[in-house]
């Protein structure tokens, strides 16, 4: 048994010499889940903003509704830089870590946004089966999960299913994007009815996810809905 334990620390060893994990921005060396250094962590800038969740044009600070009172998108960074690395390293990397610290990130945001969420629930942005075995998970269920556990806010599980598997969205220009997600998803009333619910997407550059997702929640008979996303 000691001998075993032994060539386990050894080939652990062998591992972070020659394979070491590193931080997504500077690449110096981290422990293992991590995705981002100590020091990177602490230069990273929420910008919180609210989007029209019709137009996706921005709303002034202050203001209580959407241009087209259709309801808004909340996002806590641009898509740009150490954050981008991030949502890169989750989605297309297969990082967990990355993924939980993008919903550490957003619940911060979420947090200082002092909106009134008491009566909310999470749902996430659902992958198409065929993608999420691909992937072997939801990057946006991570991050809903980790806003759910920080925020104290329950995460509903089968609220909404993804029926079509779509294009991925960053290989579209902007008007593709909202017919590729056309009747991508189905909500399920029996989850959904008369639920408050933020749905939990990484990027939104579009708003076209997010108000898809909304459309089939309201089929669902959901109450309010808040789309929110990590980066826009």
């Amino acid at each position: 048994m000691e001998y075993s334990m032994d060539m386990r620390n050894i080939g652990k060893i062998f591992l972070d010499i020659f394979f070491p994990c590193l931080c997504a921005s500077c690449s110096r060396p981290i422990s293992e889940g991590l995705a981002i250094c100590e020091d990177c962590f602490l230069k990273i800038k929420t910008e919180p903003e609210m989007r029209c969740a019709v137009c996706f044009s921005r709303i002034p600070e202050g203001t209580s509704s959407s241009c087209h009172n259709e309801g808004v998108i909340f996002s806590a960074c641009r898509y740009e830089g150490l954050m981008k690395n991030i949502i890169t390293l989750a989605k297309f990397k297969k990082s967990q870590g990355a993924a939980k610290l993008a919903g550490f990130i957003l619940a911060g945001a979420l947090e200082k946004a002092n909106l009134n969420l008491s009566d909310f629930c999470l749902v996430e942005i659902p992958l198409h089966p065929a993608r999420q075995k691909e992937r072997g998970f939801n990057q946006s269920h991570l991050i809903a999960k980790e806003v759910g556990e920080i925020l104290n806010l329950p995460l509903l599980n089968g609220a909404l299913e993804r029926v079509r598997d779509t294009k991925p969205q960053t290989s579209l220009k902007s008007k593709e994007r909202k017919s590729n997600m056309e009747g991508a998803f189905v909500g399920h009333k029996e989850v959904l009815s008369g639920k408050n619910i933020l749905l939990i997407d990484d990027v939104s550059t579009t708003g076209a996810t997010l108000r898809e997702a909304s459309r089939a929640a309201k089929n669902a008979l959901c109450n309010k809905i808040v789309g929110v996303s990590v980066c826009s």
